[in-house]
């Protein structure tokens, strides 16, 4: 996998509100990845010292030369979420945060919750 192409920004074109419900989140990856996840949930939302989390998958939304672009929209219950990304490509699965790449572990996800994508927006 390029890694070196994967790009993701909580501001911008990148993590914006669609309206007082909904955000639209996007990734850059290189045309090498396969499918992307996003994992999201509520920061405070903890069950049993887990956190409480969902995954969806991104669409692709666009493609160039070089790169693909993945969208998902989401829906944050009480409107804010941390986030992050599930990359597959072939048979690798890396997990994108904050903290960059990791290759996830065959015993299931990392500790990626602790350093996920939290966007903060102002009100307008």
């Amino acid at each position: 996998m390029n890694t070196a192409a994967i790009f993701h920004r909580t501001q911008d074109n990148w993590c914006y509100p669609l309206d007082n419900k909904r955000l639209h989140i996007r990734l850059q990856t290189a045309l090498d990845v396969d499918s992307v996840e996003i994992v999201t949930g509520d920061p405070f939302d903890w069950h049993e010292g887990k956190w409480t989390c969902d995954t969806h998958d991104l669409r692709r939304c666009g493609q160039t030369a070089l790169h693909q672009y993945w969208e998902a929209e989401v829906a944050p219950k009480w409107k804010r979420t941390k986030y992050y990304f599930v990359l597959h490509s072939g048979t690798q699965v890396w997990e994108y945060s904050e903290r960059g790449l990791l290759v996830q572990g065959t015993g299931g996800r990392t500790d990626q919750h602790r350093n996920a994508f939290n966007p903060i927006f102002s009100r307008r």
